[in-house]
């Protein structure tokens, strides 16, 4: 007869190992049983199948839900002989009954195998440990937060393998843990034959359907769920209802942890998010002052020249005379300038500003104070004092060559005398 047994497959015994050995112990063994029964060094025929045996029983033992599922299988063993056919005919069987949940010890009609994963950070060393057994639907809802939270606690610190185990166990608990569907369906057909020998039929007939829908597409499992349905007959009027379908509250308190730190991310973000973006400092826009004419904050005469007032909204103050040079200043309609030369071309004049800023802007943009219409030329504009100077052509950057300079004849142009 076939008995439950915590080490089937001799797993545990082919690495040495205790049934309570941690993942660093099955890794220390796996390496000394891998060095000693490599096939280069073994000498038996069957070192192939040897080595084979103890890779099986690690990639077994080193992963959680692996080991978890190794631990609820069975194996043969020969049962003890009986001590006389007499004795045996006159013990009854002791009938099986339902399964009751392993943390609460309440008997539940649906009761589910599940595996939760917990995941310890210990610096360079990550230790996962299955969390398994037949839960009801709230105990398994209880143990699948106090997984998360502890993972969410002490999952995190280990280089480097911590973070990945920690998502990964933090997922399969928010899922409801692992619920293999062939212990599943064992399970159920278990408690359909408990409930079944207390006269239960409509329960009966509902699990067994469940079970029939977890079962494996060809075995035992499917064959004993298909005879008992066929032996309950029709399906009752009342159907039993999955109460393991949709998401309990166990999965909404597995999200407060992630929504919390997505609140504290935001509320320090917020402010940052508001602050305007910076921009580049604009040029300074002159106005018209209040004040008399000044060359660099100084009062006195003005420098020689004609005052105008810029006719346009606005005018840029440029380092040289042509629209290739950069821009010093952006001066506003009716600001008062005093021009101090004027090319030959009578298409740039230089100028200084109220505040002794001195640059090159267009003569078209600009009027003589008391003359009205477009720009009229000025009497001691005729004949330049020194030679003409050629365009510019250095570049932007480059100083600007002198241009003439105004006479400074004082007598009043004919604009004036009108």
């Amino acid at each position: 007869m076939s008995i439950p047994t915590q080490d089937p497959k001799g797993y545990y015994r082919i690495l040495g190992l205790a049934l309570d050995a941690d993942e660093t112990a099955i890794k220390q063994a796996y390496r000394r049983k891998a060095f000693e029964l490599h096939p280069d060094r073994n000498p038996s025929p069957n070192a192939v199948a040897e080595f084979q045996r103890i890779n099986d029983a690690y990639h077994t033992l080193s992963d959680p839900r692996s080991r978890a599922l190794y631990a609820t299988l069975t194996t043969a063993r020969p049962a003890p002989p009986p001590a006389s056919t007499a004795t045996s005919a006159a013990r009854p069987a002791a009938a099986s009954g339902p399964r009751a949940c392993s943390s609460c010890g309440q008997v539940t009609a649906q009761p589910r195998y599940i595996i939760f994963e917990k995941v310890t950070g210990r610096l360079w060393r990550t230790e996962r440990t299955p969390i398994s057994g037949v839960f009801c639907r709230r105990c398994a809802e209880r143990l699948g937060f106090a997984a998360s939270l502890h993972c969410w606690l002490k999952g995190w610190w280990a280089f480097p393998l911590g973070p990945p185990h920690t998502l990964s166990a933090l997922w399969v608990n928010l899922r409801g843990g692992v619920k293999p569907d062939r212990e599943n369906s064992a399970l159920l057909l278990q408690q359909a034959r408990a409930f079944l020998g207390r006269g239960d039929r409509s329960l009966a007939h509902g699990l067994a359907t469940q079970a029939l829908a977890l079962a494996p597409a060809e075995g035992r499992d499917r064959d004993n769920a298909e005879r008992m349905l066929n032996a309950l007959g029709a399906e009752p009027g009342r159907r039993l209802r999955n109460v393991w379908m949709g998401p309990g509250i166990g999965f909404w308190l597995q999200l407060l942890p992630p929504a919390g730190l997505g609140l504290v991310f935001a509320l320090v973000a917020l402010p940052w998010l508001r602050e305007p973006p910076p921009t580049a400092p604009g040029l300074p826009a002159l106005s018209p002052p209040p004040a008399p004419l000044a060359r660099d904050g100084a009062t006195g005469a003005l420098p020689s020249g004609r005052v105008h007032t810029v006719v346009a909204p606005t005018v840029a103050l440029r380092t040289g005379p042509g629209n290739h040079y950069d821009a010093a200043a952006i001066i506003r309609r009716g600001t008062f300038l005093v021009v101090l030369d004027v090319d030959p071309r009578q298409v740039w004049a230089r100028a200084m500003t109220a505040q002794g800023l001195i640059g090159f802007v267009r003569l078209d943009l600009l009027r003589p104070v008391g003359v009205t219409g477009a720009h009229a030329p000025l009497a001691d504009e005729a004949e330049p004092t020194s030679a003409p100077l050629a365009p510019p052509t250095a570049s932007p950057s480059a100083a600007p060559a002198p241009l003439t300079p105004r006479s400074a004849d004082p007598r009043p142009s004919a604009d004036d005398r009108e």
